[in-house]
């Protein structure tokens, strides 16, 4: 039931191609790379980030925006994101079994996908153009004393 879409390209985009297609999966779909990614994000109702090294991941703010649940990796600045499992799942980079037991539990579960969608789109103020200016301004004055505007 569930149709998994793959965005973008990579050095395993061969592999996973041909895992797929050894497999038989009919519900893998390989997209490719795309300019107009925000148009997809209206396709999901989870999106998962399984990055295995990553600096921000600001397509998981993007997804937020769009207020779908995210599960994603346990890796780089995604747990900044994420939190402890309150703004989305995390997983091990590593384990694709907990990948899919990720997938699995929000797939089955409605009242957790809607939660983590609400929980993320609120977040995003956190990432806010304004909140991080204010915050820079803040650190400024911290460390020389004074106002910078």
């Amino acid at each position: 039931d569930i149709i998994f879409i793959l965005l973008g390209e990579g050095k395993d985009e061969t592999k996973l191609k041909n895992f797929a297609s050894s497999l038989n999966l009919k519900n893998v779909v390989f997209a490719g790379y795309k300019s107009n990614v925000a148009d997809y994000y209206t396709l999901f109702d989870i999106f998962v980030y399984p990055s295995k090294e990553e600096g921000l991941g600001s397509a998981i703010l993007e997804a937020f925006n769009f207020k779908k649940p995210v599960i994603a990796s346990n890796a780089g600045g995604i747990p900044d994101i994420l939190g402890n499992d309150e703004y989305g799942l995390l997983i091990d980079p590593f384990d694709d079994g907990a990948l899919a037991q990720a997938i699995m539990r929000l797939y089955k579960n409605e009242s957790l996908r809607s939660h983590y969608a609400n929980a993320g789109f609120q977040r995003m103020a956190f990432f806010s153009v304004d909140k991080i200016c204010c915050d820079y301004i803040n650190i400024y004055r911290m460390i020389f004393g004074v106002d910078v505007i």
